[in-house]
């Protein structure tokens, strides 16, 4: 082909690009779209508050409350009657604390595993999606409070599915159902958000421990004994 002809054929082949970009987008269902945005919601925050109550299907139940400032700052306070465990995190490490017991434990250096697991596994949902669907809106009766909220099921790698309650004011994740077989048969985690302050101040201080005289560092923690 002479560099004429293909200069002639340039728009169209432009123009085929442009069409297929197009349809590309339009592929994606809202479903889909939706998914994206509040992946990327979560992502960008700088700092929250989130209180959560999780339920497992083969641990029970916790409640917990997750504070974040970015960029790798974390304060999570177990909430559980039986069981008071804070941990600070910071670029430093990672301490837990028994207050009941005034013991501590120090882990140096960085810890690969996210510590707020309710909110990195929203943030990677749009990555692990294979395909999204809406379904009927629901209003939810959280503390008191009626929400009305967008539903989307999500299917996601290895036969896994989430359930996501959206918040149409505040557009975060209410309520979160996982579903997906292990081991031991089919397991689901059901993680509600009590409470939600996002990008509102923080300071630093909460963020670093200094024990007492009265604490000690131990090498474990006994959690049976940890809320006595």
């Amino acid at each position: 082909m002479s560099y004429r002809k293909a200069f002639a054929r340039l728009p169209l082949l432009v123009c085929v690009a442009l069409l297929a970009a197009l349809l590309g987008a339009a592929a994606e269902s809202g479903a889909e779209a939706t998914v994206r945005q509040i992946s990327e919601r979560y992502r960008q925050l700088d700092n929250y508050t989130l209180e959560y109550l999780d339920n497992y299907s083969n641990a029970g139940q916790h409640h917990r409350r997750v504070s974040f400032l970015r960029p790798d700052n974390y304060h999570i306070e177990s909430l559980d009657e039986s069981v008071k465990i804070v941990q600070i995190i910071n670029a430093n490490g990672r301490w837990l604390y028994a207050p009941d017991l005034r013991q501590y434990i120090f882990v140096p250096g960085q810890d690969m595993r996210h510590p707020a697991f309710e909110v990195y596994t929203i943030e990677r949902l749009a990555s692990q999606m294979k395909s999204a669907e809406f379904l009927p809106d629901e209003a939810l009766n959280i503390a008191g409070r009626s929400i009305n909220c967008r539903v989307v099921r999500v299917d996601v790698q290895r036969g896994a599915s989430v359930t996501l309650w959206i918040d149409k004011e505040q557009n975060l994740v209410i309520r979160y159902l996982g579903t997906g077989s292990t081991a031991n048969g089919v397991e689901t985690i059901v993680s509600t958000l009590l409470s939600a302050e996002t990008n509102a101040a923080l300071t630093r201080d909460q963020f670093i421990f200094q024990p007492s005289a009265e604490d000690k560092q131990v090498q474990s923690i006994d959690r049976r004994n940890a809320g006595r």
